[in-house]
């Protein structure tokens, strides 16, 4: 069945026209996933403190929903409260979410409708507006926060001119470039397209300010074909330079040398919601014979209401566009028309524009990777290029861990959550998890679905940190990227597995060197309520208290319906020492544990004939 399932997924990813998509953009979901590393030197003013935390915010547009996930780990005292605010890096706000009431020890997990939020909400969470604070007795201000922001890689662009050379010459060339870096900052993707100039003799990347002449950072000239550059080379000497606006692409010719176009790499402003195509022939259903490209971005505002492009096409057989659209469809479908984009055609080259035609349909298309732009010329009335409009943002899974997801399950308080986000182009993942209540001895990406263990995929170890105080372990962050320049290299099949939620973290210790707690990253999660139908392989915390309990022992319920509930208790040898049937309707339920030794202790609910929940506890 496993096989199965990649061999699909595989075959989706490699299906379609000749632009063949990688195994994540043939699984893109309507998802958007928002992280906060959390710290004492983040707080205002900054607290000394060893502990550190994790916020995860999923937004689904698809299931109007979101779930809010996190844990801390090495606090000074209890947690009096954990809330979203509104403000900037080093700005303190106003509290405009209070998750205090969804938390159950050192983890938080809660959920609502996306539509109750306010757009101003969600705008400022989009924007680095919102962080995350965890208070405690110790210190009431704020031990932890951390900054909210989207899991995404960085867009860059820039217009190519003669003007912008220094000194500047005089051509009539033209051309765009846009660019994206990978988030460990490692690989720079390039896409240009130009027209109007003459022999092309070299391009390069150069470090430099606008107006000043720098050194070469990267030779791309080998990536030069005609009128266009196309491949990705490694960033990490440079990276930081590209962030701050200081470097830029030269394009050298036979006329010009020194170069003869030139543009300063700019990050985008809207680079969380942001996207990029490349157009050609190809791409068509069927494929046009042209010598055209084109290359551009796309975004939305924090708001969500406006839809805006810059995009530049060269080398059309016919000079003339005669229209320009975004259409839904995936690679190699075609699909109606969204947006008209013809009357933002300059002829020039440029297409650039906004609209405020913009719905959930819309919103859910791009993000999903559904939405394409066809470009209409006189020669090629149906479309002579055509490109697929690609996300910036990565795609999140959450991660929950607990020694009952065990092969056989664990007794433990060991707990703990995080995050793997995986680019695009499925090339890298990126992980970080925040684990309580053990000693580490080693951590894997584990091959296996929920009940299954399976082979190793990747060591984690080595990105395994201990949260001291003085000479005792509070608690780990577990924090890296698993890339295909690792060893081994993160490959389309690994990718694969991610996507049909078989791959668990396995987390290793001295006590239980099979693993004492595990995690399966995954794109489902706790519903909106417990009225909701759960989904198979969803993410969920149930809540015992108090917990650790000495007579009586509570389960939330909140069933739709008066609704015959059989419930069972089991000891760590897995023997059954209480169970008992109740009709329950909404609110909780009491159990009474007196008569029970001291020791942990697992409750399993069936309520009706599907809704099956497993909760644990400690007595005292």
């Amino acid at each position: 069945m496993m096989r199965r399932i990649l061999v699909v997924l595989l075959f989706v990813a490699l299906s379609g026209s000749g632009w063949a998509s990688s195994v994540a953009e043939a699984n893109l979901s309507s998802q958007v996933l928002l992280t906060a590393e959390l710290s004492g030197s983040q707080v205002v003013p900054a607290v000394q403190t060893q502990a550190r935390g994790v916020v995860a915010v999923l937004l689904n547009f698809q299931k109007d929903s979101a779930y809010v996930l996190g844990s801390v780990t090495g606090l000074t005292s209890a947690i009096t409260g954990i809330h979203f605010h509104r403000g900037r890096v080093g700005e303190n706000g106003d509290v405009v979410l209070d998750l205090s009431t969804a938390l159950r020890g050192n983890i938080v997990a809660t959920a609502t409708r996306l539509s109750m939020l306010p757009r101003a909400l969600i705008a400022a969470a989009l924007t680095g507006e919102l962080y995350a604070a965890v208070h405690t007795v110790t210190n009431p201000g704020g031990e932890l926060r951390g900054q909210l922001h989207a899991e995404t890689d960085l867009q860059f662009s820039a217009m190519l001119s003669g003007g912008e050379q220094t000194p500047p010459v005089m051509t009539n060339a033209s051309g765009m470039v846009v660019a994206a870096l990978r988030q460990d900052g490692k690989r720079l993707r390039i896409w240009a397209a130009f027209q109007g100039v003459g022999q092309v003799t070299g391009a390069h990347l150069h470090s430099g300010s606008r107006g000043t002449s720098g050194p070469v950072v990267a030779d791309l000239s080998g990536m030069v074909q005609g009128n266009v550059i196309v491949g990705d080379v490694d960033a990490s000497s440079f990276a930081d330079a590209l962030v701050h606006g200081d470097v830029y692409l030269n394009i050298h010719t036979a006329s010009y040398p020194n170069g003869e176009l030139r543009g300063q790499l700019a990050l985008s402003t809207n680079s969380q919601l942001a996207f990029e195509l490349w157009l050609d022939g190809d791409q068509q259903t069927p494929p046009v014979q042209t010598q055209a490209r084109g290359v551009g971005r796309l975004w939305l505002n924090t708001s969500l209401d406006t839809l805006s492009w810059e995009i530049y096409v060269a080398g059309l057989s016919g000079t003339e566009i005669t229209g320009a659209h975004l259409h839904r469809g995936k690679v190699g479908a075609s699909g109606d028309v969204l947006v008209d984009l013809s009357g933002s055609v300059q002829q020039n080259g440029w297409i650039r524009g906004s609209s405020t035609n913009v719905n959930e349909a819309l919103i859910e298309a791009l993000l999903e990777g559904q939405v394409y732009l066809n470009v209409h010329t006189r020669n090629n009335p149906n479309g002579e290029i055509r490109g697929q409009v690609w996300r910036l943002l990565r795609e999140g899974f959450v991660a929950v861990f607990d020694g009952m997801p065990q092969v056989p399950p664990v007794m433990t308080t060991a707990s703990g959550s995080g995050i793997v986000s995986i680019d695009r182009s499925g090339t890298s993942v990126h992980y970080h998890f925040v684990l309580n209540g053990m000693l580490v001895q080693a951590a894997h990406f584990h091959k296996g679905k929920r009940g299954e263990n399976g082979d190793v995929l990747f060591d984690l170890s080595n990105s395994v940190m201990p949260i001291m105080g003085g000479a005792e372990i509070y608690g780990y962050v577990i924090s890296g990227y698993w890339t295909r320049e690792s060893t081994p290299p993160l490959d389309d099949q690994a990718v694969a597995l991610f996507f049909a939620d078989s791959v668990y973290v396995n987390v290793h210790t001295a006590m239980h060197p099979n693993g004492e707690v595990r995690a399966q990253p995954t794109r489902q999660y706790a519903p909106l309520s417990s009225t909701s139908p759960v989904e198979e392989g969803s993410v969920q915390v149930p809540s015992v208290y108090p917990n650790p309990a000495t007579t009586t022992i509570m389960l939330p319920m909140e069933l739709a319906s008066p609704t015959t509930l059989d419930w069972q208790i089991i000891n760590v040898r897995g023997e059954e020492v209480l169970r008992g049937t109740l009709l329950v309707g909404s609110g909780s339920v009491a159990l009474d544990v007196s008569s029970l030794p001291a020791g942990y202790y697992v409750v399993t609910c069936t309520a009706g004939t599907s809704d099956r929940r497993v909760y644990r506890f400690l007595k005292q």
